[in-house]
């Protein structure tokens, strides 16, 4: 009975985010300017996006702060990639077991150059839902809070006249993880639910400086994912509803199989569910995870190459994560 209330809210909320989303798609883009998801951590994008269900490790925070409650150990994480050959991503995550219940994590994500860059830092908590007094097991609940800036126009080559300006704000993603089996995990993730930025930009014109203000929302997104954690191998399937009309509906399916206990080949493919633009990535990876007493109080030592497969330009990405 209560797993059918938990159900019932949860399902409520997701169908709030759609009504609410439809209704304000005559104005606002579904399609992210700045601060667009192209994905980052090397397994993650190694399974072709499809990790919701999976993040209960240094990508906690990022895919989804309801992991951040099941963490045992700390670990840490960076990438790097170049995404379509153009612009450099560089993603520092982390995250901590339970303190008082509460697991904590955050990360940052840098990008771009002189001519315009983005900054990402957050911060999350997951909880059980016993600590939050709801009777169930199995159940995990997160937030994470992230402080998005700009900044645009300090390449001096674009000339006197160029637009130079600055940009801040705010959003909130919301997760929940649950264990029907030991292997099987589901999840809902609602990311930048709640969220606002606030433009100021310059420019000028005749010698005279022209100057404006203005505010604007990220688009909303839902998750839907389901995670199997098998011995050898790991399997999940990732589902993201279009919630505004110029969004198609979008799948995402990665696996990851265990050789030799070190070797961690991994694949997957994400793409639209429509017959027109289809946005398809494909992803080919390898991990390698070394675990030895010789290195002292490190746990283990992760690292590998994930290439993404598109019709824009394939992108590479490098990185590294740790344990103790």
């Amino acid at each position: 009975m209560i797993l059918r209330k938990l159900t019932t809210v949860l399902l409520t909320a997701f169908l709030v985010l759609i009504i609410g989303s439809e209704a304000k798609s005559q104005d606002l883009s579904g399609n992210a300017g700045a601060f667009a998801d192209i994905g980052l951590g090397l397994r993650p994008l190694g399974m072709g996006g499809a990790y919701t269900a999976l993040a209960t490790d240094e990508n906690a925070a990022r895919w989804n702060p309801a992991g951040l409650s099941v963490i045992t150990d700390p670990s840490s994480g960076f990438t790097w990639t170049n995404q379509f050959d153009e612009i450099g991503y560089n993603y520092l995550s982390i995250s901590y077991p339970q303190i008082k219940g509460i697991g904590v994590g955050g990360y940052v994500i840098s990008s771009g150059d002189d001519v315009y860059s983005e900054m990402t830092i957050g911060l999350g908590a997951g909880v059980t839902a016993r600590k939050i007094k709801i009777p169930v097991d199995n159940v995990h609940f997160g937030m994470s809070l992230k402080y998005l800036s700009t900044s645009y126009g300090n390449d001096e080559a674009g000339g006197i006249d160029r637009v130079t300006g600055s940009s801040a704000g705010v959003s909130l993603d919301f997760g929940v993880l649950f264990f029907p089996t030991d292997d099987i995990s589901l999840a809902l993730v609602l990311r930048d639910f709640v969220n606002g930025i606030s433009w100021d930009s310059s420019y000028l014109d005749n010698d005279t400086t022209q100057a404006s203000t203005y505010s604007e929302g990220l688009p909303r997104k839902a998750i839907l994912s389901l995670g199997w954690e098998l011995e050898k191998a790991t399997i999940a399937f990732e589902y993201l509803p279009g919630l505004y009309t110029d969004v198609k509906d979008r799948i995402a399916m990665g696996v990851e199989v265990v050789i030799l206990k070190v070797l961690r080949p991994r694949f997957g493919i994400a793409q639209n569910l429509t017959s027109g633009y289809i946005n398809q990535w494909m992803t080919a990876g390898l991990g390698v995870s070394i675990k030895h007493e010789k290195l002292g109080p490190i746990r283990y030592v992760n690292f590998g190459y994930t290439h993404m497969l598109h019709e824009v330009a394939s992108t590479p990405r490098v990185g590294l994560s740790l344990g103790w």
